[in-house]
């Protein structure tokens, strides 16, 4: 786990209150990044954490997108992506900034109104475009200083549960904390 650098709360919470669009990479950010394989079958291992924090912001109006350059276990995938809801869902992607913004012009939203989180370096051009960049706890240094929010948590253990949170929060003009019970 990465020192994370302080961060301006105030700043990412203006940020996140426009978000509309939510854009999440997936190995090292909705997975701990670990890939099981076993006779060529490719398998990770997701958290119901994240899934909830996912549905929650589907349902408060939001649109989710899942961008990654996996090309292993895209069937489940997909079905974890319709499982929880999700609206988009892109493999194979090795440049993930072209695929958010035709999904952003798809829907008439602007960079302003698109978050991004991410973990590693292919994710650095979209975070950086993306009115709003956020990363687990387990991302890369210069992800890491590339988001305006760094979650507690790391990737795989609920860190986009608690980005979905604080998103919704700002949206409400809620206070944010993070509970650590």
């Amino acid at each position: 786990m990465n020192s994370a650098p302080a961060k301006d709360t105030a700043a990412a919470y203006r940020r996140a209150a426009a978000v509309r669009l939510l854009c999440l990479d997936i190995d090292g950010t909705l997975t701990d990044g670990k890939l099981y394989i076993q006779e060529e079958t490719v398998m990770r291992a997701y958290s119901v954490l994240d899934g909830l924090g996912i549905r929650r912001f589907i349902a408060a109006g939001g649109i989710t997108a899942l961008i990654t350059a996996a090309a292993e276990g895209e069937t489940a995938i997909h079905f974890r992506a319709k499982q929880i809801g999700v609206q988009y869902v892109s493999t194979r992607v090795s440049d993930k900034l072209p695929v958010m913004k035709t999904i952003m012009a798809g829907e008439g939203l602007t960079a302003a109104e698109t978050a991004y989180v991410g973990d590693d370096l292919p994710d650095l051009t979209a975070m950086t475009h993306a009115g709003f960049a956020a990363a687990p706890a387990s991302a890369v240094a210069e992800v890491i200083a590339a988001a305006h929010y760094i979650a507690t948590s790391p990737a795989g253990g609920g860190a986009v549960r608690e980005i979905c949170e604080f998103i919704l929060a700002a949206r409400q003009g809620h206070q944010f904390s993070v509970n650590k019970d």
